[in-house]
């Protein structure tokens, strides 16, 4: 819970003039948060490197090389194109 004299604090840093009833419903959301990050405090963490190690995003393949993809095939959905290439909104 927030105290009045930490919430007045907070109001005079944040330079915030408000209704009381903006005030009032701001405060609820604020402590809404605080609740929140103090449920987070008490999660395990303990089984988080296992699931991770099975799923490393850093693990490097082999490159293997493949035909390369028709120029035309690749561009026919294209909304527009110029020159063979697409084009983008930032094209000018």
């Amino acid at each position: 819970m927030i105290t009045p004299e930490e919430w007045n604090r907070l109001l005079v840093l944040a330079k915030l003039e408000l209704p009381e009833e903006e005030r009032l419903s701001l405060q609820a959301d604020l402590e809404a948060m605080v609740a929140f990050a103090q449920k987070m405090e008490n999660i395990s963490l303990e089984k988080s490197d296992e699931i991770l190690l099975g799923r490393s995003s850093d693990t490097l393949r082999e490159d293997a090389l493949g035909p390369s993809l028709n120029r035309s095939r690749i561009l026919q959905n294209a909304p527009e194109t110029e020159e063979g290439f697409f084009l983008t909104k930032g094209n000018f």
